[in-house]
């Protein structure tokens, strides 16, 4: 199984952040794609293409993914330029996810719309049709109901091209997004369905849930390889014990607590799931160092 580290805060230095990771044996590290966090916590995120650039640049062995790119802010066409370029710098080790958008109140704060989910789930599949020729061949001639692109040429191309990555939720995306990717990632749709990080929706998601949408991903894409996310406070304190209040006694509470028994909760969802990948998004500090000895 592997593993990936996710960077979703606007640390100092991305560099001795993706360092730091790969001494301790992640097989891969993710960077988030938001301006800022202004609901349960209030907070900056990395500039996603600064961060990844830093991180291919130190180093050697670790995956590099955009996890994942917001539809939302930034043209498709600007996203395939930035991953062909982190993936000719990282020696061919990125894979390009592309994400919807799903944070209202942020988009708000920048003064950007933020539209509704059939909307965003249509845009996000048009999105993909383009990334997906302008990673291939750097050329793109595309008409849709949200996007109009003619891209004569774009770089730089390498062989193999990044891999496509997207992240699907509901029953449309699942069906319609799934078919176009390398690797898909699952997410309980109902999680982020209103705009926001519904806690309440998290708490409530049962490894059935997720078994139930790995089948329905195979379903669409029998062969495609299936990444599971795990938000995760490993060890002790008041931060980790209020996200365990907050997560109640289903699936999701089992990735909050101590750093062997959170662990062995991944491990297990993945196998059960049929997941060959979990990617770590750290809710409490220390998170990824105390699952480093007890996950890889």
């Amino acid at each position: 199984m592997e593993l990936f580290a996710n960077l979703t805060d606007a640390v100092r230095d991305p560099a001795a952040w993706s360092r730091q990771r790969e001494d301790e044996g992640w097989h891969g590290l993710g960077c988030a794609d938001h301006y800022l966090s202004v609901g349960r916590s209030v907070r900056g995120f990395p500039h996603l293409w600064a961060s990844l650039g830093a991180m291919a640049a130190v180093t050697t062995r670790v995956q590099l993914q955009s996890a994942f790119g917001n539809n939302l802010v930034r043209s498709p066409v600007e996203f395939a330029q930035a991953a062909l370029m982190v993936h000719a710098q990282s020696g061919g080790r990125m894979e390009a996810g592309l994400g919807a958008g799903w944070a209202r109140a942020e988009l708000e704060a920048a003064g950007l719309p933020f539209p509704d989910g059939r909307t965003r789930a249509r845009m996000l599949r048009e999105a993909l049709l383009i990334v997906r020729d302008l990673l291939r061949t750097g050329t793109c001639r595309f008409e849709g109901e949200h996007y109009r692109v003619d891209v004569p040429v774009l770089g730089p191309l390498t062989d193999p091209p990044p891999p496509l990555v997207a992240s699907v939720g509901s029953p449309w995306t699942i069906r319609n997004v799934t078919p176009l990717l390398d690797r898909v990632e699952v997410m309980i749709g109902s999680t982020f369905r209103s705009g926001a990080n519904d806690l309440s929706a998290l708490g409530a998601a049962t490894l059935d849930d997720v078994c139930s949408m790995v089948s329905a991903v195979r379903e669409a894409a029998p062969d495609i390889p299936v990444s599971l996310v795990g938000f995760s406070a490993a060890g002790a304190g008041p931060d980790v014990d209020k996200m365990r209040a907050a997560l109640g006694d289903q699936l999701y509470s089992s990735f909050v607590g101590e750093p062997a028994a959170v662990a062995e909760a991944l491990r297990t969802t993945a196998e059960a799931a049929g997941a060959d990948r979990v990617q770590v998004i750290a809710w409490t500090p220390g998170t990824f160092e105390a699952l480093a000895p007890e996950l890889i």
